[in-house]
């Protein structure tokens, strides 16, 4: 059965981790040279103020930060084909990718977060606390999974978590994906694991599930309070980042940009301790988080 915590995850165990971390910290100074990454600070700061997007023509951001424009035309074109700016038009603005690396650059956030820039062009991390993605790094291992034609891979992943879990599983969805296959391999453990426990947290406004499933789920209460097990669910305002864990496996799911549900087309799957330390730490976050 999973520790119950009785705590909160301090909002600084990650940034410790990153801090105390033995890998040489990097610089934009060092990696990527001064201008682009006084180009990207300046985006950055103007992004959020009341100048937003007016005027950030290539001799705006020049002048911005002291250059001509001749001067760092090829680091603004390199920046562009790594997608780390955008350009609307004539003007400039910071991706949520180059945002995303410029605040964590390190050299562990920088083993997983640049290969996955096709992802990042079109998700973001929600509403995902900012300790959290402080702990993104942890992710360096994990494999991307998925389609663009839909979710029949992540869900037999899924599938597949639930019927190698041994003493739990945890997790965070938007709307419920009920298929008679998955919720038979749930009965199976319920039946076949003495204190299997069961824990999901949904959005408040979670489509309710049909008249089926509410059935089933009241046959699976049985089986698992014979069996000394338990199931129990908490609701929360917005749900964007799902998860779906046992004690060895686990899947992330981001949303789109700008969604309110996790873009379950894709998701990250790894087995790493750290990985699995930090799914376990968002899902208890969630949970104490939630309402009952």
């Amino acid at each position: 059965m999973p520790e119950k915590r009785e705590n909160k995850i301090p909002e600084d165990k990650y940034k410790q981790k990153r801090e105390s971390d033995p890998l040489k910290k990097l610089t934009y100074q060092n990696m990527y040279g001064d201008a682009k990454s006084w180009i990207l600070w300046y985006l950055k700061e103007l992004k959020n103020s009341e100048r937003g997007k007016n005027n950030l023509i290539l001799a705006s951001v020049a002048s911005g930060i002291g250059r001509k424009a001749g001067d760092i035309n090829r680091d603004v074109d390199d920046l562009k084909k790594q997608k780390w700016i955008k350009k609307d038009d004539r003007e400039y603005e910071i991706s949520f990718v180059g945002e995303t690396i410029f605040t964590n650059i390190d050299e562990y956030f920088l083993d997983f977060f640049p290969k996955h820039t096709k992802y990042f062009l079109n998700h973001d991390f929600g509403t995902l606390p900012r300790h959290f993605q402080l702990g993104i790094g942890v992710f360096k291992n994990c494999e991307l999974l998925g389609s663009e034609s839909g979710s029949i891979l992540i869900e037999r992943k899924e599938l597949e978590i639930i019927q190698n879990s041994e003493k739990y599983i945890s997790s965070i969805i938007g709307d419920g994906r009920y298929t008679k296959e998955l919720l038979e391999s749930i009965k199976e453990k319920a039946k076949n694991k003495k204190g299997f426990h069961i824990r999901t947290v949904f959005p408040t406004d979670a489509l309710k599930p049909p008249v089926w499933v509410n059935k089933f789920i009241k046959k699976l209460d049985e089986i698992l309070d014979k069996n000394q097990g338990r199931r129990e669910t908490r609701k929360t305002s917005i749900v964007n980042v799902g998860i779906v864990m046992n004690e060895k496996e686990s899947l992330v799911m981001f949303p789109l940009s700008g969604k309110n549900r996790p873009d379950t087309s894709f998701a990250f799957y790894g087995k790493d301790q750290e990985f699995l330390e930090w799914c376990r730490d968002y899902f208890n976050h969630c949970w104490e988080e939630g309402m009952q």
